[in-house]
C-alpha cells in the first residue's frame, strides 16, 4: 500500500455488551477462604471436575475472544458473569500466555476435547469479508481493485495483530478466505456502515485515497468489513453485488 494512503481502522472496544446467559445455567461454588492468604487476584473454583458454563463461554467467543483466554477468564471469575470475564481478560491483556491452553486443574482432557468439539463445529463458511466500494467516485475498474486489494490487505493486517480476531482469521484463511466485493452509494453510505460495523465491534478498515490518479486526495474510496457471515450481514447485507 502507498504510504500516502490513508486508512480509518476500528479495533475492538475494552467494553462490551452483555452476552445473553441461560437462565437455569447451574451456579458454581467459589471456593472461600478466611485467610487472606489464601485468597488470589481471581475467584478460583473448587470443583473436582470444572467446566466452563456455556452459555457465557459461547458469549465470549461471539465478542471475538479466544477460546483460551474465555475459559481462563470464566475459571477465574468461577462463572460468575460475561461482563467479570470480560473485566479479567482487559486486566491480563499483556500478559503473554493469555491465549495459551488453560493450566486448569479438573479441566481434563475429555472436557477439554468436548469443548473443542464444540468449537469446532462453527461453520467454517461462516467467516467472511466484505468489501463496499464507492460507486459515486465512477473509477475505473483497474481503480475500484486496486481500492479493494488497499482495504482487503490493512483489515488483514490489523486483524493479525489482534489475538481476539486472529482466531477467527485463522479460520477463515482455512476456508478459503471468502470475500465478497458490494456497491456502496457514496462517502455518506461507507461512513455509515462503519459506524455500524463499530458499533457491532467488527474489524474494519476504512481506505481514503492518496489522490493520485482519478479522484481526489482524500476521497473515501472503499470500506472492509470482517468478522461472522450473519453480524456482517447486518451491516451489509441489504447492499448490491458489484
Amino acid at each position: 500500500m502507498s504510504s500516502t494512503d490513508q486508512q480509518t481502522p476500528s479495533v475492538v472496544p475494552e467494553s462490551t455488551p452483555t452476552a445473553a446467559v441461560a437462565a437455569d445455567a447451574a451456579p458454581v461454588p467459589v471456593a472461600t477462604s478466611s485467610n487472606p492468604a489464601d485468597k488470589s487476584e481471581s475467584a478460583a473454583v473448587s470443583v473436582s471436575s470444572w467446566q466452563p458454563d456455556g452459555a457465557m463461554l459461547q458469549g465470549l467467543l461471539d465478542m471475538l475472544i479466544s477460546y483460551n483466554a474465555a475459559v481462563k477468564a470464566l475459571y477465574a471469575t468461577g462463572n460468575s458473569s460475561v461482563d467479570e470475564a470480560m473485566l479479567w481478560i482487559c486486566q491480563h491483556l499483556e500478559e503473554p500466555d493469555l491465549n495459551d491452553t488453560p493450566n486448569i486443574p479438573g479441566f481434563g482432557t475429555a472436557t477439554a476435547a468436548m469443548a473443542a468439539a464444540a468449537v469446532a463445529q462453527v461453520d467454517v463458511d461462516s467467516y467472511k469479508m466484505v468489501i463496499v466500494l464507492n460507486t459515486s467516485l465512477k473509477m475505473g475498474t483497474g481503480k475500484m481493485v486496486s481500492q479493494a486489494g488497499h482495504a482487503i490487505l490493512a483489515l488483514y493486517q490489523m486483524t493479525a495483530r489482534i489475538p481476539n480476531t486472529a482466531d477467527w482469521l485463522a479460520i477463515w484463511e482455512t476456508s478459503g478466505a471468502k470475500k465478497i466485493t458490494l456497491a456502496g452509494q457514496n462517502t455518506e453510505t461507507l461512513r455509515s456502515l462503519q459506524a455500524k460495523a463499530q458499533q457491532a465491534q467488527l474489524p474494519n478498515m476504512l481506505i481514503q485515497d492518496a489522490g493520485r490518479t482519478q479522484v481526489a486526495p482524500g476521497s473515501v474510496t472503499a470500506l472492509a468489513v470482517f468478522g461472522a457471515s450473519s453480524r456482517v450481514d447486518e451491516v451489509t447485507g441489504h447492499l448490491k453485488l458489484l
